[in-house]
């Protein structure tokens, strides 16, 4: 097919290019006519701009560290420009009824569907893209585009339905009296999205604060914001009005672009996807003004496995639950709790499946299903976790280091399955309990037939983002989905999110809810419309 071709051809441009440095990997890839080279300028008002000081951050490939391309370094006044086109487009309504947050359902709806289908018709450039800016195997990119192209329709669908956003009958008990509530756009919104989903984490903020008639000024990670910038053609292409969406990039390193956005005063919220520190700065800044945040923050998930369960299907979903993305998801399930019973049989079949099953190397290969992490100090920070954890004697290495291929380039981390247990005062080793974000699994047993222990030691975490629980007992599954806290419940699963599934956290990864019809209130103003009729009165005062 057409497609497959394409891969082939990307793929033999990318190994070439792994033997000439020298030329730029972007300049030789897009060569290929199906494919536009991604935006070097911000995404202003409907338009690409550069930055206004002309700076410049290179994006490097954590595949082989060469230079993908450049990205502009905003400055503040860039940061002014976007909030401020933000919010001319929003407050138009007040001046017109053809204002974006004034356009009927319907209208933004088929914006929304049409974004979907852009993002469909260039799935396969995107992914590539994406593999390339962040390291994730393209298979895996395949799938955050679909997500992505999924999410845009489903808020279209959502907002397409009379109940959604029109407004409703409140009961009143006087007579002569009405009440109604009305579901307005919340306004403007700024957006602060992570590396580990470049597209992904930035749609299910978007896709909803668009479907609500709000005005977004998005800025992604600087270690992988290509597709972001590339959203902004998806925009232009869709008829989406300028101002509607914002787009801008930049450090740290070399400018505090994203501080700046979050200290911004003229913004109606923020919608923030990062780390607890991170999250906590927000808050900090924000309080003063008492500006909502939505924080979707860290996690270290856990998987409870119950005696009764099938080793082979935990086996895989353990897996998907850790090495996904190479571990950096924030809601992995990267500590199984398992059954004293079962658990020695079960590590024997993980860590024979991990030896077996897992493909490292070049990300843009069919084959491969474990790329590398997204950049040199991610990396360093994950093998740091891992020798640590070699000296710890609470610590137990199950995979050898020589299994896997030597990577002179590029920044590769090697999956390692730690079997742990706690000292004699009860306290765990750091890789139990520190959220790594890397292809780090732990383990450790619980005293047979004992939820409450099993409970306890999932539960013993700062985080509440994602757990999984594994059985075949209905009963004793949903005591321990009930017992768990966390945002997302698994059962006899790990990481499946849905355009329709609320997904957030509690404790410290964070409140408010993206996806599902809990995602579009996020970017909801409620207001209530208390009518009388002209003639009624309370005669309080006669």
């Amino acid at each position: 097919s057409t497609k497959n071709k394409m891969r082939v051809g990307i793929t033999r441009i990318f190994n070439k290019q792994l033997s000439r440095p020298s030329v730029s990997i972007m300049d030789r890839a897009f060569a290929t006519p199906s494919f536009n080279y991604p935006p070097s300028s911000l995404f202003i008002n409907g338009e690409f701009v550069p930055a206004e000081n002309g700076e410049t951050l290179s994006i490097v490939s954590p595949i082989n560290g060469h230079e993908i391309t450049k990205i502009p370094n905003a400055s503040t006044n860039d940061v002014d420009k976007a909030i401020a086109s933000a919010r001319s487009c929003f407050e138009s309504y007040l001046v017109s009824e053809d204002g974006w947050p004034n356009t009927k359902p319907d209208e933004r709806a088929g914006i929304l569907r049409a974004m979907s289908s852009e993002l469909t018709r260039r799935l396969e450039e995107f992914a590539w893209i994406e593999s390339m800016d962040c390291g994730k195997p393209i298979n895996e990119s395949r799938g955050d585009i679909e997500a992505c192209a999924q999410f845009f329709e489903y808020y279209a669908d959502l907002i397409s339905k009379p109940e959604t956003l029109n407004p409703t009958n409140v009961a009143c008990p006087e007579d002569g009296v009405s009440a109604s509530l009305r579901r307005e756009p919340l306004g403007v919104i700024g957006c602060i999205t992570p590396w580990n989903f470049p597209l992904m984490q930035a749609v299910v903020k978007v896709a909803p604060a668009l479907a609500a008639g709000c005005s977004v000024v998005l800025k992604p990670s600087p270690l992988a914001s290509l597709t972001c910038l590339m959203l902004g053609q998806v925009a232009q292409a869709s008829g989406l009005p300028a101002g509607a969406l914002n787009i801008i990039t930049g450090g740290p390193p070399g400018s505090d672009t994203g501080i700046y956005l979050g200290e911004h005063s003229d913004l109606d919220k923020m919608s923030f996807t990062g780390s607890s520190v991170g999250g906590a700065a927000l808050l900090k800044v924000g309080a003063p003004m008492l500006r909502p945040t939505g924080l979707e923050l860290g996690g270290k998930g856990a998987m409870v496995v119950l005696s009764d369960a099938d080793l082979d299907t935990i086996v895989d979903w353990a897996m998907v639950g850790c090495f996904l993305c190479a571990g950096q998801v924030c809601s992995a399930t990267s500590r199984l709790i398992v059954d004293e019973s079962i658990v020695d049989e079960l590590i024997a079949r993980l860590v024979s499946a991990t030896k077996n099953k897992i493909v490292m190397g070049n990300p843009i290969d069919e084959a491969t299903n474990l790329g590398p992490v997204v950049s040199s100090a991610q990396q360093e920070k994950i093998q740091g976790f891992v020798s640590r954890a070699g000296l710890d004697p609470r610590c137990e290495a199950l995979v050898d280091d020589s299994h896997w291929p030597r990577h002179d380039e590029g920044c590769f981390v090697n999956p390692q399955i730690f079997k742990v247990h706690a000292d004699e005062e009860g306290d765990w080793p750091e890789v139990w309990n520190e959220e790594i974000f890397g292809p780090i699994l732990c383990i450790t047993s619980f005293q047979q037939g004992n939820l409450s222990e099993a409970v306890k030691m999932a539960n013993d975490s700062p985080y509440g983002l994602g757990h999984a629980v594994m059985g075949t007992d209905s009963t004793a599954l949903s005591t321990v989905s009930k017992r768990l806290r966390a945002g997302v419940v698994w059962e006899n699963c790990s990481q499946p999110l849905y355009p329709s599934t609320p997904f957030g956290g509690c404790k410290k990864s964070g409140f408010g809810r993206e996806y599902g019809e809990l995602g579009l209130e996020e970017f909801v103003h409620h207001k209530t419309i208390i009518s009388a009729n002209p003639s009624h009165t309370w005669k309080w005062y006669n």
